[in-house]
């Protein structure tokens, strides 16, 4: 018996080339306007950054004051329900500040 091709271009092997051109240019691409973030991750460093609460703020205002009191205490009753961990912790209670700051 002999073996009977389809003739179509996508079987070839300069259809796989091009394929593997590709697939190397989108992980070039992906890697060149990612690269920090992908190196982050991959030695397991937290991408965000924990904001120093401790640190008086600049301009106390009592708007930002009930709306850090209600965020963060949020957070903390979710840490102490056991709802998330110390990483989350941090994660949540600096994003919970930011959002507070950008508010008010």
């Amino acid at each position: 018996m002999t073996a009977t091709t389809s003739g179509s271009f996508l079987d070839t092997k300069f259809a796989r080339l091009i394929a593997l051109a590709l697939a190397g240019l989108a992980a070039y691409v992906l890697y060149a306007n990612w690269a920090p973030e992908i190196l982050e991750t991959v030695r397991g460093k937290p991408i965000v950054t924990v904001v120093d609460v401790s640190a008086p703020a600049k301009e106390a205002t009592p708007a930002l004051d009930a709306c850090l009191t209600r965020r963060v205490g949020d957070v903390e009753t979710m840490k102490s329900d056991g709802i998330i961990n110390e990483a989350q912790y941090a994660s949540f209670k600096a994003s919970a500040i930011k959002l507070c700051q950008a508010q008010n």
